[in-house]
């Protein structure tokens, strides 16, 4: 009786064996297939990122490429932001530059824009390793469009870039790394920098340099003599540019210079941008010749 006692024992732990095995083994199956689920969860989650990059590199006009950039920039979730960052790294060029001008104004529209210092070094680290003249534009405008000031020692050396499309976005994009606080705070670095770039071969490139020394807060005898030596460039945008930034200084050289200007194309011809600074600076001379020709 014993024997048989212990024998239905040692079966009954056999059978609890065997039903606690086959319990682990459907709770592995059931772990595995709940784990196979949310990976395939999240596959349909980015796949359709991954479109909006794909439909952004195949985009047959600018135009349509950034309305897919503006579009990935206002979704602005995590999985925009890692697939943008993973495309710093591609070694296809253009999917190199689509990922910071992605990067460059991520999420754009909220308060307070996401992935903003995972952006910035992730683009730091970009730049020094960027050779293609295309990619590294986009990187510069990414790093001026985050306004930060901490990338400036990496950007001012590009002044030197053969390449004009380099130049041309450090001297849009540049200035704005002065207003990391939420307003301008002048860094002698920048204002050096586009001074030297106003005297660039290239009118573009000028235009923007004049641009943002015009528009800044800056001012010394090197910003206005490098702006007053643009007041006759053969490039229109140019010249007129440094005529509103040494409108803006109240420089008396400029006074004449702005008739002259005038006599010769008109007001017509001035951009709306430019038009409040000069009406302005006519106003506070009392030049009222001046301003009834700017006005008119």
């Amino acid at each position: 009786m014993a024997s048989c006692a212990g024998q239905r024992v040692r079966t009954r732990r056999k059978a609890l064996r065997r039903a606690a095995g086959t319990s682990f083994a459907l709770k592995s199956r059931t772990d595995q297939c709940r784990h196979r689920h949310n990976e395939s969860m999240a596959r349909v989650e980015t796949d359709p990122v991954r479109q909006q990059f794909d439909q952004a590199l195949g985009a047959r006009s600018m135009n349509a490429y950034w309305r897919r950039v503006s579009a990935l920039q206002r979704l602005g979730t995590r999985d925009v932001f890692e697939i943008a960052s993973t495309s710093l790294e591609s070694r296809d060029a253009r999917r190199r530059r689509l990922g910071a001008n992605v990067l460059s104004e991520l999420g754009y529209q909220r308060s307070s824009p996401p992935f903003r210092s995972q952006s910035a070094q992730l683009l730091l680290t970009a730049l020094k390793r960027e050779k293609n003249p295309s990619v590294l534009a986009a990187i510069v405008t990414a790093l001026g469009r985050l306004r930060l000031r901490l990338a400036i020692p990496s950007l001012v050396p590009l002044a030197k870039h053969r390449s004009p499309e380099v130049r041309r976005a450090l001297a849009a994009e540049l200035p704005w790394c002065t207003w990391d606080s939420g307003e301008e705070k002048p860094d002698r670095r920048v204002t050096a920098t586009l001074i030297n770039l106003a005297c660039d071969p290239i009118a573009e490139v000028r235009d923007w340099a004049c641009f943002g020394l015009a528009s800044s807060g800056a001012d010394s005898p090197e910003v206005r003599d490098s702006l007053w030596n643009r007041v006759r460039d053969r490039h229109y945008d140019t010249r007129i540019e440094a005529l509103r930034g040494l409108a803006r200084r109240r420089d008396p050289r400029v006074r004449q210079a702005l008739h002259d200007t005038l006599r010769v194309i008109g007001s017509s011809r001035l951009g709306t941008w430019v038009m409040d600074d000069l009406v302005e600076y006519a106003k506070s001379v009392r030049d009222r010749h001046l301003a009834r020709v700017l006005e008119s």
